[in-house]
């Protein structure tokens, strides 16, 4: 049911999200954190300074070949394709990564 609910938010945000595509390599869903939101860093470490907020639901693009040596941190990309588009790091416990292309061929 969880699975199906993520999937379902990710097909919902990429089909809104103008320069989301389906050829970008990695897609991942945040999940539910304990605050409401997960940050977006700009070094992978939690005293980092803030980037962006992204609240449950939202995807993101991630480059896991970029994560830290530990593996405890993926770099990611928010907003491709808007204005202002931002490069950083999140904690890889409150994402899930799904395959962009999967969810291309199910619209």
């Amino acid at each position: 049911m969880k699975a199906a609910i993520i999937a379902g938010c990710v097909l919902l945000v990429l089909c809104a999200a103008p320069g989301a595509h389906a050829t970008e390599d990695g897609c991942a869903v945040v999940l539910k954190t304990p605050d409401g939101f997960l940050n977006v860093r700009a070094k992978p470490k939690m005293g980092s300074r803030i980037l962006k907020r992204l609240k449950p639901g939202e995807t993101i693009l991630d480059d896991s070949a970029q994560g830290d040596e530990k593996g405890n941190w993926v770099h990611v990309y928010v907003r491709p394709g808007r204005p202002n588009p931002i490069w950083g790091w999140v904690y890889h416990r409150f994402i899930v990564e799904v395959d962009c292309d999967e969810l291309d061929r199910k619209q």
